[in-house]
């Protein structure tokens, strides 16, 4: 039975058209004309034809660089839309990989929900890209179309619902993903949780246990699809200098504070780098400060070592093994959305798994200390 199928063009790379400037410099920029794409397209959804009944959207021609909060608010109110009133069965959409697993991670918080007994996504998303434009020599978009439209009718089967990222060889899961490499086709990463699927021998294998699946529908009319942007983030470096941050929240300009620990969720405890005060000062402006790390393959518990444990017990709240791109994201939603109000309400939002987001391995008991 053919399959409904919205693919929503999103901009980036795999849609960029080359330029030259009058310094016979070459590089890509957005092409103004998205009838371009959809031409050069045409060839891999012309293989899906009585499979797959696909209509073509524009959404932006936005280099990814240059998408915000509200691009993902727009995006995933659209997905809604397919869903719960244009009865599509599953959605493409095509992205650059810059900020790609940024608005994978805000798709599936946005379309899942805040129940994490259930979901509001009943359809499989699937988002592409490439690190070549569609018409460059040697791409690798014709490859990663191909497959993302393969994975839909697959996941559609298996009955997943579910944010997924397809890129290479491999699919993901969206609020696990991470870009690994500017120029490999092998872009993405998820280090923290197996890939949900692979391409073998030109076959598409996908774990259906992986995911979040149809039969946890719970349908709602509280759509949970904004993003506050009042976040500061910083990445430690030996000798930061914590007035930078005290000046930043004397200031008031500022919801929340992520800081990227260099790996396990410590931070420096000792002499004029001593960042505990920023995080204790922090706390009395009811702002929260949370440890994520700047390695992809770690567990920001701050459990280990004696500079994470005295963050903890200062009031930081660890980030666990979720991603430094999901972290950023969550945050903003929870804020966005109005769900946490307190510094205790945030650290029992970071220990709980919205989206798949979180390994309940990676959280060890407090009591412990």
């Amino acid at each position: 039975m053919t399959k409904k199928v919205l693919f929503l063009l999103h901009g980036g790379t795999i849609s960029q058209i080359e330029h030259q400037d009058e310094n016979s410099h070459k590089y890509l920029l957005p092409a103004k004309d998205p009838e371009l794409f959809t031409q050069a397209a045409a060839g891999i959804l012309s293989r899906f034809n009585g499979q797959l009944e696909i209509h073509t959207e524009f959404v932006t021609a936005k280099d990814s660089s240059n998408m915000i909060p509200e691009d993902w608010t727009t995006l995933a109110l659209r997905i809604k839309k397919a869903q719960n009133e244009d009865c599509y069965e599953g959605i493409v959409v095509t992205h650059g990989t810059d900020t790609l697993a940024y608005t994978a991670a805000a798709l599936a918080f946005a379309l899942h929900g805040s129940n994490p007994n259930g979901s509001s996504l009943r359809i499989p998303v699937c988002i592409t890209g490439s690190q070549k434009s569609i018409y460059a020599q040697g791409t690798d978009a014709y490859h990663n179309l191909y497959y993302a439209f393969k994975t839909i009718p697959k996941a559609a089967e298996e009955g997943i619902a579910d944010v997924l990222v397809n890129f290479d060889k491999d699919v993901m899961l969206g609020a696990r993903v991470i870009k690994v490499s500017e120029t490999d086709y092998t872009a993405f990463s998820s280090p923290n949780y197996p890939n949900i699927g692979h391409v073998k021998q030109q076959k598409l294998f996908i774990s259906r246990s992986l995911v979040n699946t149809e039969d946890r529908f719970l349908p709602t009319t509280n759509d949970q699809v904004h993003f506050d942007d009042k976040i500061l983030s910083i990445d430690l470096t030996p000798g930061f200098n914590p007035d930078i941050i005290a000046a930043v929240l004397d200031k008031d300009l500022v919801k929340a504070l992520i800081i990227r620990t260099y790996a396990a969720g410590n931070l420096p405890s000792e002499r004029k780098n001593n960042l505990l005060p920023i995080v204790k000062l922090a706390q009395t402006k009811n702002i929260p400060v949370f440890l994520t790390s700047k390695i992809a393959a770690a567990n920001a518990s701050g459990f280990d070592y004696e500079p994470g444990v005295r963050a903890i017990h200062a009031g930081a709240i660890p980030c666990f093994d979720q991603t430094e791109a999901v972290v950023a994201v969550k945050i903003a939603w929870l804020i966005g959305n109005n769900l946490c109000k307190t510094v205790a309400d945030f650290n029992e939002a970071m220990r709980t798994n919205y989206v798949g987001e979180l390994s309940s391995s990676s959280q060890e008991p407090m009591e412990q200390f």
